[in-house]
């Protein structure tokens, strides 16, 4: 859920006891994570950069435009749709459609306000109450059919 510039600046100095800490860059806000079990268990097998957990084929960190690039042409040559950015839509999608309120996604993306969140809890409420009510739009006396 970290925007791309954060992404590419977090290391195991951000992580203790399984906690992610870290200050977003785009507004200071303090972003503090359980760490997934998924990703704990990608950065173990996988190589990672001596201060960055992505790092380029030299080692070294990932300036945020050149990882958007980077990404964007990996996902291209899988034949999948996707960019960086799309991840933490994602993200932001699937916590709401799982329940998440718009303060806990504040807290896990790091917004400063409820407006964001919003835009994923209403349209998460929206799918779930459509879902629900869809089945009313009979007329009464059919309904016992």
């Amino acid at each position: 859920g970290l925007r791309r510039g954060d992404l590419v600046q977090l290391g195991r100095q951000h992580v203790r006891n399984g906690v992610i800490r870290y200050r977003a860059t785009k507004n200071g806000v303090e972003i503090v994570l359980s760490m997934l079990p998924v990703l704990q268990s990608t950065i173990d097998a996988g190589p990672t950069g001596d201060l960055t957990f992505l790092a380029t084929v030299r080692n070294t960190p990932w300036k945020k435009e050149s990882f958007g690039t980077w990404f964007r042409e990996a996902c291209i040559a899988a034949g999948v749709p996707g960019r960086a950015h799309g991840l933490r839509k994602a993200g932001a999608t699937f916590a709401a459609e799982n329940g998440a309120t718009d303060q806990q996604l504040m807290a896990i993306f790091g917004w400063t306000n409820a407006e964001q969140a919003g835009v994923y809890t209403r349209t998460a409420s929206r799918a779930k109450l459509a879902a629900m009510g869809v089945g009313m739009i009979v007329p009464a006396d059919e309904e016992e059919n």
